[in-house]
């Protein structure tokens, strides 16, 4: 249970009690309340702070506080550290502090921490208050991202575009605070308007409110299913490869050949069998393969967001999900939920960027209001394919068990826009060393945020693994 912070206690009906427990001792021996708390309580009790950073920020202050009344460092010495340095921004050196000229450690100990301490205070205090902590790392890996592309882009012209386009494909355009050099400014007259013709599910839109790129198509499934999810002269030779579902760098390509062209269909049917996904949620075989093949249909035929990527990126999911670590940490329903949501990350990519379907001003951005345009159509797609019986691999589950599986899948394909990438590995970094701080040398992923940042890094690792 967690321990309620002191400064969400209703303060005015108990600050009699609190008085008196402050100079006693209860029951079982604990002290209380201290009275320098009750007296600090009174002096705040008409602006009671109720926001866990503001109350984090009176807390330490009134640490200061009373850290320089204990160690009694004199006046001169107890000023804050940003009223004698304005326009400190890094960290001070702490090996270097302010000493006394005589040999009284302890102050100049007490003189240190308390700078210490200061600087802490400043960090927190100049903090944007409407962002989450992992934002510091965030802007800082932008900056370090924007300073190394700055760089490319004064040799030439070639490398201006490119650093322009590494940049805005990598970070959220909706951050203010990074500032791009000139070198990377968006030229809105290099942008192609007229030589690229988009894909009809894009281009020629229909009704706005209906997905577009949403066809029905009929396959003729053998009853029973075949062995390997599709029938094939090359059974053998493929299931040869299938053997080898669980290692990484399987040969996509050469599972496309053996297969029809149907790799998607094929892997991600073994691992359904594999992790017996089918009989745990009682799927029907028949349902879950006609429900592949026709998402796999809805890939488009392009260079590389195509069926073949899906399939790839699917069983690098799955290969992940198998690491020593995550064993026995994710519940079947999460592992269900990552291996859906990476097969139909991709669906109905035109083989565009978010960017150009927002500067051409496209029906989907439109929609969406250019956010993580083309994530949101995959999704839109992919959940609208399941809406008919005989595809709706999904009918078995509780409205609970599909309730969190959809929020699972929408998180982790909405973590695939490349543009949330710094975002991601600023969020992870974050957690990871806020753990190890606390002295939480094993990570415990006990709430949905913590489990689902670990899944979202997972596909987009996975996104990323294979050409």
């Amino acid at each position: 249970m967690r321990a309620r912070s002191h400064t969400e206690l209703d303060t005015r009906p108990h600050l009699d009690s609190l008085e008196t427990c402050s100079s006693n001792q209860n029951e079982l021996g604990f002290r209380l309340r201290p009275t320098s708390y009750v007296s600090w309580i009174k002096r705040h009790q008409d602006d009671m702070i109720v926001t866990p950073f503001a109350q984090l920020l009176a807390s330490l202050k009134n640490v200061r506080k009373n850290f320089v009344d204990l160690t009694r460092i004199p006046p001169e010495k107890a000023k804050r550290t940003s009223q004698l340095n304005s326009g400190q921004t890094a960290p001070p050196n702490f090996t270097k502090m302010i000493t006394t000229a005589a040999d009284d450690s302890s102050l100049s100990q007490a003189v240190a921490t308390l700078e210490e301490l200061d600087w802490c205070l400043e960090q927190l205090e100049t903090m944007q208050t409407h962002k989450s902590v992992s934002d510091l790392a965030s802007l800082k890996f932008k900056r370090m991202l924007n300073k190394e592309l700055s760089h490319f882009a004064e040799n030439n012209t070639s490398g201006a575009q490119i650093s322009n386009y590494l940049y805005s494909t990598y970070t959220d355009k909706k951050e203010p605070d990074v500032d791009l050099s000139r070198g990377l400014q968006i030229d809105e007259s290099t942008i192609i308007t007229t030589s690229k013709t988009l894909d009809s599910s894009i281009s020629s839109a229909t009704l706005m409110g209906q997905i577009a790129g949403v066809h029905t198509t009929t396959f003729t499934i053998a009853n029973p299913v075949p062995e390997l999810g599709v029938e094939t002269p090359n059974a053998d030779e493929l299931r040869c490869l299938l053997d080898h579902i669980n290692d990484w760098g399987l040969d996509t390509f050469r599972i496309e050949e053996l297969s029809g062209q149907r790799p998607l269909t094929v892997i991600t049917y073994r691992i359904f069998q594999e992790r017996s996904l089918i009989r745990t949620y009682g799927i029907e075989p028949h349902t879950l393969i006609s429900y592949l093949l026709t998402l796999e249909d809805h890939y488009q035929t392009v260079p590389y967001h195509n069926k073949a990527h899906g399939a790839d990126v699917c069983q690098s999911m799955h290969v992940l999900l198998n690491a020593s670590a995550l064993e026995g940490v994710f519940t079947e329903l999460e592992i269900m939920s990552a291996i859906f949501a990476s097969a139909i990350h991709d669906v109905d990519h035109p083989g565009v960027t978010n960017q150009f379907l927002i500067n051409t001003k496209s029906d989907l951005a439109l929609m969406y209001n250019d956010e993580s345009v083309l994530e949101n159509h995959h999704l839109a797609v992919a959940f609208k394919l399941l809406q008919a019986d005989e595809r709706n691999i999904f009918s078995h589950l509780t409205a609970k068990q599909m309730k969190n599986l959809r929020k699972m899948v929408i998180d982790m394909v909405l973590a695939t826009d490349m543009s949330k990438h710094m975002q991601l590995l600023a969020d992870l970094k974050t957690m990871v060393e806020s753990k190890k701080v606390t002295g939480n040398n094993i990570i415990m992923l006990e709430s949905y945020d913590d489990r689902i940042q670990v899944l979202q890094n997972m596909i987009h690792c996975a996104d990323l693994s294979n050409p």
